[in-house]
């Protein structure tokens, strides 16, 4: 791409969110949370896997979602669908009470920067104007 000399790199290249946020970002988080390697880290979560996995299987899945997540245990099948729903949906719910605090109010921080972006980006029966800043 440097040989072209009018390439825009940061307009030119579609960033994908299913494997940069979901597929990675989302996927590393859950791994630093719960994979045995961080067990000495102030994060590691893997003793209260029961409590987040019960936490799961009570959730019912909101109509836009195609199938249920399935338990924490399973991730190794997950798909980057099943991490936007965890990202998404279910991380608050699960996951209180069992990060420690200042981790938790990180990701709860996190999800109400982008609430309105989701808001905006789901399905509606109000259309919402386009608030778009130049």
């Amino acid at each position: 791409m440097a040989t072209f000399p009018h390439f825009d790199i940061v307009r030119g290249v579609a960033i994908d969110p299913m494997l940069g946020i979901y597929g990675g970002v989302t996927k590393a988080l859950i791994s630093l949370w719960f994979d045995t390697c961080h067990h000495s880290q102030p994060w590691y979560c893997q003793s209260k896997l029961l409590k987040v996995n019960e936490r799961l299987q009570k959730i019912l899945p909101t109509y836009e979602t195609t199938k249920c997540t399935t338990s924490l245990d399973q991730r190794k099948y997950w798909k980057a669908s099943e991490y936007q729903y965890f990202l998404q949906f279910y991380s608050l719910p699960c996951m209180r009470d069992v990060l420690p605090g200042d981790r938790y109010a990180t990701i709860n921080m996190h999800y109400l920067l982008h609430l309105t972006d989701m808001i905006m980006e789901s399905v509606s029966a109000i259309q919402f104007p386009s608030f778009r800043v130049v």
